[in-house]
């Protein structure tokens, strides 16, 4: 069974079970919201301008045609037109590869944009290289950006890959999965004859992958690693283009469980919203209350209980509640001005590691010299007068003559008389 042919009212169900299924793998659902201008203004129906090329796949022309599995879908018509001309053709060497001529090409675009068919005038390079140009110039990627993440994420499985890439293609919105089913088929068939058009699938991804998966503008900075993953994704598309948009067999069997429950009454649903709000009240006043019995045990014992029961609202009050000790404080005693870390370092900075209040004053000799004699201070009350130092007065000696002298001395006087 085909995605497209779940009815209306199940799809919601059969969302929600593609997603458990997605968690089972291994990979969490976390789907963007696109932030592309083109497609934001596609959904409110504001097309820019009418034609084939720059519009959204939903507002094109569309056709229905045969998938491999033998379930009908629609496609544009653009696409199933341009696939059945390759088709014609498949054998031609380098089909999707050669670049053709440029200015035919510009020709045929013109022409196509006019809601005109292909001729047997236009080349088959031509036609290869224009589906490949509409691809590129969609204002939603043929994969949209908001699935490349989960996509990629993917690759990380090692036996389930292939599992969880085709699981997220199933949440791809409807134009897209069926348009991706049918261009993976085709190009299926294309790799067939690579023996004579040398496109094999690895060629065909490479080639194909940057239309139909391009890589975000804001992260082409990674753009060169970042495409070979979406290569090794469209290369498992295009392998398993059979299975893309097919449901699982448990996925008919959850989704027949689903619709036999009997459905609830309103009483019901409502007693069921109560019942769940209640839960809600309970889990937040059991936070408050495991929140004020830490405040009382960093108080202490002395801290009175305090009523909880008006704290237990619908929306809860997270203020610190003002808890009051029926115990008097002690007086703060009266500490050091350093506290014992900061008393330590300086300590450890003095030459003995010892509190100078500690040790007796004994200065040295040196340093009594130093502060008494060799001071550049002057002690003396009139600085102004000189003073004779102590260093700079002569010791006056008195002279005597020696006893050898007086007796020469009386001896000349003797003679002279």
């Amino acid at each position: 069974m085909f995605i497209s042919d779940v009815e209306g009212s199940h799809k919601e169900e059969l969302y929600n079970i593609i997603v458990h299924d997605l968690r089972h793998v291994g990979v969490k659902h976390r789907i963007k919201k696109s932030t592309n201008k083109h497609s934001q203004c596609s959904k409110h129906g504001n097309v820019e301008k009418a034609g084939i090329f720059r519009v959204p796949l939903h507002h094109l022309d569309h056709e229905i045609v045969l998938l491999n599995c033998g379930t009908a879908v629609e496609v544009p018509s653009f696409v199933a037109r341009a696939c059945s001309y390759i088709k014609q053709h498949i054998e031609t060497e380098g089909i999707f590869r050669k670049a053709g001529s440029t200015s035919r090409q510009k020709e045929l675009k013109a022409f196509l944009d006019s809601n005109k068919k292909f001729g047997p005038e236009h080349h088959v390079i031509d036609v290869a290289n224009v589906l490949k140009m509409f691809f590129r110039e969609l204002p939603e990627p043929l994969i949209p950006h908001a699935y490349h993440e989960v996509l990629l994420r993917c690759l990380l499985l090692r036996d389930k890959k292939t599992e969880g890439i085709l699981l997220t293609c199933l949440l791809m919105p409807t134009a897209h999965i069926n348009t991706l089913a049918y261009l993976m088929q085709f190009l299926q068939e294309v790799a067939s004859h690579s023996e004579t058009n040398k496109m094999n699938v690895k060629n065909l991804a490479i080639i194909v992958a940057p239309s139909v998966m391009p890589v975000e503008e804001k992260i082409v900075v990674y753009g060169t690693s970042r495409l070979t993953h979406h290569v090794e994704v469209v290369e498992l598309l295009i392998r398993n283009a059979g299975k893309i948009g097919t449901l699982l067999e448990n996925m008919f069997e959850k989704l027949a469980v689903n619709s036999s429950a009997p459905s609830l009454s309103n009483e019901e649903q409502d007693g069921d919203l109560s019942r769940q709000n209640k839960k809600r009240k309970k889990r937040r006043s059991g936070s408050i209350t495991r929140m004020l019995n830490g405040l009382k045990k960093m108080v202490g014992k002395g801290t009175p209980e305090v009523d909880e029961s008006h704290l237990i609202t619908s929306t809860p009050d997270f203020s610190t509640p003002c808890v009051k000790s029926s115990k008097k404080r002690k007086a703060a005693e009266v500490t050091t001005a350093f506290s014992g870390k900061k008393r330590r370092d300086v300590l450890q900075t003095l030459p003995q590691s010892v509190a100078l209040a500690n040790i007796p004053y004994t200065p040295s000799r040196s340093m009594a010299h130093d502060l008494y004699v060799s001071s550049p201070v002057c002690s003396h009350p009139n600085p102004n007068r000189k003073s004779k130092s102590p260093q700079s007065t002569k010791h006056r000696h008195r002279r005597f003559f020696t006893p050898k002298l007086h007796t020469e001395s009386g001896a000349n006087k003797i003679n002279c008389k």
